[in-house]
């Protein structure tokens, strides 16, 4: 009887083989997604120190006629100057509902996403914030920049 000379890879090896593979894709997945998610938090905090200058600009403008008015201290601790240079009282600044619409900025997908305020910490320090739902996560982010009156 002739016998046959076996040089093919065992079921084994094969196995073995597309375990290794599937262990590198698996790692280039997480490392992948891990990054798009990093450069996504990037762009959302890039854009909402954008609009927290831009907020910062238009409260100094205001600043410079209605300096009295912000500074006293019966004035709302946190508020927003909208873009008509209207200033907005906000009266809890966790609970994005009762922000005005116009202290809303940054529209997508219909709504706006970054909602803006003024926190007057006290009669020459202002805290200008924004903060926003972080997309594909449960958090509620901010950037902050704190302002000193000259």
């Amino acid at each position: 009887m002739k016998r046959l000379s076996a040089t093919g890879d065992t079921i084994v090896e094969v196995l073995i083989a597309m375990a290794i593979v599937s262990l590198v894709l698996a790692g280039a997945f997480a490392s992948t997604s891990q990054s798009l998610t990093q450069a996504r938090q990037a762009q959302e905090r890039g854009e909402a120190a954008q609009i927290a200058r831009g907020q910062l600009e238009i409260f100094k403008s205001y600043m410079k006629d209605n300096a009295a008015a912000v500074t006293s201290p019966s004035s709302p601790a946190t508020f927003c100057i909208d873009d008509n240079r209207t200033r907005r009282t906000i009266s809890n600044v966790t609970d994005h509902g009762t922000y005005p619409a116009q202290c809303r900025k940054g529209i997508s997908n219909g709504e706006a996403r970054y909602h803006m305020s003024v926190r007057k910490v006290s009669a020459e320090n202002f805290v200008v914030m924004a903060r926003w739902d972080s997309l594909g996560m449960a958090t509620v982010e901010e950037v902050k920049i704190n302002y000193r009156l000259k």
